[in-house]
């Protein structure tokens, strides 16, 4: 669901871009929001690249292949190290796990 709030804050995004500073953001687009709060918001909900949904068994094998290649090192994005990090802890570990039993 997005609010007006969001919609202020994907709006001034989209046309001024974050500047790299997400602490007087929310001032220059008119939220009452910390930054923070807006960068969070922003990185999780309404960021235009940001999957939301199932991955693909595609996108399972990729991580798998990835993790065993070079391990839990971080990659450069960390919107997508993010996403990808819960999806091996919540859910890949846990299948590889199930079949160790």
């Amino acid at each position: 669901m997005v609010t007006r709030r969001d919609s202020k804050l994907k709006e001034h995004i989209e046309k001024h871009g974050t500047g790299g500073d997400w602490i007087t953001l929310p001032q220059k687009a008119g939220l009452n929001r910390c930054g923070k709060s807006c960068r969070l918001r922003w990185l999780n909900y309404l960021w235009p690249n940001i999957k939301h949904g199932e991955f693909s068994d595609e996108e399972d094998r990729i991580i798998c292949t990835l993790y065993a290649n070079i391990g839990s090192s971080r990659c450069r994005e960390p919107e997508a190290e993010r996403s990808t990090s819960w999806r091996w802890r919540l859910d890949v570990v846990r299948e590889m796990e199930g079949e160790d039993r």
